[in-house]
């Protein structure tokens, strides 16, 4: 025969001393310690969220920029054995100014993350 599992309640037991111990640090203490735990708490959620915001515009801002460098060293390859007309010009002095704007964004995405 076998016995029932107390799994569930040894789980839900186990978390009473962790419960409690938030709840000493986070609403017990002087006002001071009380106020500094809380902002302790939100400067921390607020990294985590500003961290995983930077990691999203990153990974958007790679997607774009290197899809523009491939369709802008094609451009350049094509152009290096045949003589290049005016308009093709324009397109890799274009392609160029592309691929410096490029540059700028990430330089405005990344700049906070090191400052912080």
């Amino acid at each position: 025969s076998t016995a029932p599992s107390n799994a569930g309640s040894a789980t839900v037991a186990g978390l009473a001393p962790a419960l409690a111990m938030l709840r000493e640090f986070f609403f017990a203490g002087s006002r001071l310690d009380i106020i500094f735990a809380w902002a302790g708490i939100f400067v921390i959620i607020g990294q985590s969220v500003f961290s995983a915001y930077i990691k999203f515009a990153i990974n958007g801002w790679y997607t774009s920029f290197y899809d523009l460098l491939q369709t802008s060293g094609a451009m350049l390859c094509s152009n290096v054995t045949a003589l290049v007309d005016e308009a093709e010009e324009a397109k890799l002095t274009e392609s160029r100014q592309k691929v410096w704007l490029g540059l700028v964004e990430f330089l405005r995405i990344v700049g906070p993350y090191a400052i912080f």
